[in-house]
């Protein structure tokens, strides 16, 4: 498993966990750790102290093989929600085209703010049509 997390000693901005279930949580835990919204105490992992990777590489892209990018923003992402835009402008953060769009500001504040349980009902069942429309485009879903 690959995921992309920050450590604050090293610059290191991802790497592969081949670990135990403890640190698997651990990481997983470093993986959503936001700095001053999710505490001032980083996630510490072997002596290190880790936190979110998507400040510094959001989709993180594999040497080898074929990577499968996923994100709750609409952008150029392989499974991401797809915002009906006029004027498609898109900006780059943290290795993610993302584009200007009123629902992405929106998804944004639903990412630090919960909404209702029924609004995250919808946005699982979005996020799942989505999953299956990239599925049956590259002909892997029947």
């Amino acid at each position: 498993w690959t995921g992309s997390f920050y450590n604050l000693k090293s610059s290191s901005k991802s790497f592969a966990v081949n670990s135990s279930a403890v640190g698997y949580i651990v990481v997983l835990l470093a993986s959503c750790f936001v700095p001053v919204y999710a505490g001032f105490n980083a996630v510490n992992y072997k002596g290190e102290k880790w936190f979110d990777g998507g400040f510094t590489n959001a989709l993180p892209i594999l040497p080898t093989g074929r990577t499968v990018t996923v994100s709750p923003f609409c952008g150029r992402q392989n499974i991401c929600p797809n915002d009906k835009e006029q004027m498609e402008m898109y900006f780059k953060i943290a290795n993610q085209d993302m584009m200007l769009s009123a629902a992405n500001f929106q998804r944004l504040g639903h990412a630090l703010f919960p909404p209702s349980q029924e609004k995250m009902e919808s946005v699982f069942q979005d996020g799942f049509k989505d999953a299956v429309n990239f599925l049956e485009s590259e002909n892997w879903y029947e």
